[in-house]
């Protein structure tokens, strides 16, 4: 707060931190839904594709991790997220037309 004191005194503006209303408005890119994209029961496979099986491959242990077994105690806690288990494109990640 001290830096935005100091930013509005040297710049006229009333510099401000963004609210917590704010912060969530812009996480979701200014969607009202439980998502940027909606909510969960949207299919956003067609938004992202982190959206498919391959997310479980996140989930990973050890000194040189490895993929983690479903039955490890701690699998649930690093497959948390939203995915359709359904769809596998191969990818772990996808920007644009290149494929890494």
């Amino acid at each position: 707060m001290d830096y935005c004191k100091q930013l509005s005194t040297k710049t006229g503006l009333n510099i401000t931190l963004p609210t917590e209303a704010q912060w969530e408005w812009a996480c979701r890119a200014g969607s009202d839904e439980d998502f940027w994209y909606g909510n969960l029961n949207t299919d956003f496979g067609k938004f992202e594709n982190f959206a498919d099986k391959t997310t479980l491959l996140f989930a990973v242990s050890g000194i040189d991790p490895q993929p983690m077994s479903p039955s490890s105690y701690w699998y649930k806690y690093y497959t948390y997220l939203p995915k359709e288990e359904g769809v596998d494109d191969g990818q772990l990640i996808q920007t644009g037309e290149k494929v890494y």
